[in-house]
């Protein structure tokens, strides 16, 4: 009971800390909407594959910038007080919960503006979100632990990137291979088996956060 109070307060902690500073979320959703623009102006008409594939570009850019905002508030002297506050494990999972849901945001709008502004039809809407959330979460996953990795180092961006590419990559071929497959007219059984592989990375990912952050968290 005391772990579920400290993650709900410390989910609290950085929703309040990035309402006050509205930087990172207002420039991330700018980037989003005027990159949309920019394509559109530039590919007028894409195949639904291609359309795929972009989306995925300007998703994950804009979830890996605001991923450099994880652990900004908690370095120096607010790190150690948080450490005599809650455990590492309820830390870990309200920054894991809170990516989730700021990286379904950002998801989500990359999702409907690219559909609106390309007048994209998809066939399996259901299936094709289905493919996002457990793509952009296992993402997430990984730039969280990632960024708990960088933190204490003073070119966080540039190791953060070092680290992730080489996760990110069979996460982000597993994401486009089923995605692929849920905009075809009818579904095929590959599909289930691609989403039970991103279900699997997804605790993994997240296993793997909760296991070695106690461990990040005391250097």
């Amino acid at each position: 009971m005391n772990n579920v109070k400290e993650i709900r307060h410390l989910i609290y902690k950085d929703y309040i800390l990035d309402l006050r500073s509205k930087n990172v979320v207002v420039s991330t959703v700018v980037y989003i909407f005027s990159t949309v623009y920019v394509c559109y102006l530039s590919f007028s008409n894409l195949e639904s594959q291609h359309w795929y594939s972009l989306f995925w570009i300007i998703a994950l850019f804009a979830v890996t910038n605001a991923a450099n905002k994880i652990f900004i508030n908690d370095a120096g002297e607010n790190r150690i007080y948080l450490y005599s506050l809650a455990s590492p494990q309820s830390v870990i999972i309200s920054k894991l919960l809170y990516q989730w849901f700021f990286s379904t945001f950002l998801a989500l709008i990359v999702w409907f503006s690219t559909m609106t502004i390309f007048s994209t039809s998809i066939p399996h809407q259901g299936p094709s979100l289905v493919v996002v959330l457990l793509g952009i979460w296992a993402i997430s996953n990984v730039l969280t632990l990632n960024n708990a990795l960088s933190s204490s180092t003073k070119n966080s961006p540039t190791v953060l990137a070092i680290l992730s590419f080489p996760v990110l990559l069979p996460v982000l071929l597993t994401t486009i291979k089923a995605g692929r497959l849920s905009m075809l007219s009818e579904i095929p059984a590959d599909y289930y088996s691609m989403v039970l592989a991103l279900g699997l990375l997804n605790l993994l990912t997240a296993t793997l956060a909760y296991l070695l952050f106690p461990y990040l968290w005391r250097y």
